[in-house]
């Protein structure tokens, strides 16, 4: 069916709060005029307000799985009786999310890793961690609620296929330095925005998420596995070199979806950024944007809490404005 549309024209009596996340905030914006002034003239966009860094500096947190193959036992899931038991006295199976996992680890690259001689360490403090690290027992598909062996497909995709058991360490590398961008390519705002996370451009990046496959691949090496891990699935066996990790890398690594900064934070007084510490856009009264498009650095850590906090601080910087004059 074809999209129909109506106007309508309202009008915010104090200010307006732009709440549509990493990749449509910078979208919503660039639509309006707000952004860098070739960039928008280049799609029809008449510019109303130059702000370069609109769409810029946008962060996301790679991940990726090696995998190994097992000789467990265990059976597929029957998912009929997983889904009585919860029924009946919520135990079992699904306890635990699809996607979720019982352990993950924190890690740093060493203080004396070869890498912090040509580039400075990313991460907030000496306690920080580079990488998260998640075993499970899955098929990568199905999260942990299924053994099945899986394939690359010749696109490039995981597919299943035969039966099997094996397991998996799930990376996610948290302090990235590469960045990427949102555009638009249209003056319509209902076509999609232009997204390039730009994932592992840097060689630190590059560098660190080797190291965490190599971290990996130690942990399963380790004497306890001895009688449960059979051999390495993927990256394969002959996969040895830093260059055919780096490969995989490359083809392997997805988003993890936590897409941030392209709505980026500064000083009040800096010639950068999109918004003043008070979340308030540049150089524009009464437009405040509020989501993790603020974030001018990544957290080395999930976003869900720290947008909450952001919501939280913004909540109280909203009424503090406005409260003396309601």
């Amino acid at each position: 069916m074809p999209l129909s549309a109506s106007l309508t024209l309202l009008t915010a009596q104090k200010e307006v709060i732009l709440s549509a996340g990493a990749i449509n905030s910078p979208q919503i914006l660039l639509q309006s005029g707000i952004g860098d002034e070739t960039e928008l003239q280049n799609v029809a966009i008449s510019p109303l307000h130059s702000l370069p860094s609109v769409g810029k500096n946008m962060t996301d947190q790679p991940y990726v799985s090696v995998v190994w193959t097992t000789n467990s036992a265990a059976p597929p899931l029957n998912t009929t009786a997983a889904l009585e038991e919860w029924k009946q006295n919520h135990t079992g199976p699904f306890t635990m999310s699809s996607t979720a996992s019982n352990h993950i680890a924190f890690l740093r690259l060493p203080d004396d890793s070869p890498i912090f001689e040509t580039f400075m360490d990313p991460a907030a403090g000496p306690n920080t961690p580079h990488m998260e690290l998640t075993p499970l027992v899955s098929d990568l598909i199905n999260g942990g609620l299924s053994l099945n062996v899986i394939t690359l497909q010749d696109n490039g995709g995981l597919g299943q296929t035969s039966d099997g058991t094996f397991v998996s360490m799930g990376i996610t590398f948290l302090t990235p330095t590469s960045r990427g961008s949102v555009s638009i390519t249209s003056s319509n705002p209902f076509e999609p925005p232009q997204i390039d996370p730009n994932l592992l451009a840097s060689d630190f990046d590059i560098f660190t998420y080797r190291e965490s496959v190599k971290a990996s691949q130690r942990f399963f090496s380790a004497p306890a596995w001895k009688d449960y891990v059979v051999a390495p699935f993927r990256p394969p066996a002959n996969a040895t070199s830093d260059e055919d990790l780096d490969a995989y890398l490359r083809q392997n690594a997805i988003s993890s979806s936590h897409a941030a900064g392209t709505c980026a934070m500064s000083a009040e007084d800096a010639q950068y950024g999109v918004v003043n510490p008070d979340l308030r856009v540049k150089g524009i009264k009464g437009l405040r944007v509020v989501d993790a498009s603020i974030m001018p650095f990544i957290p080395a850590g999930h976003l869900q809490v720290p947008v909450y906090v952001i919501a939280e601080k913004a909540a109280d910087m909203i009424k503090s404005d406005w409260c003396s004059e309601t």
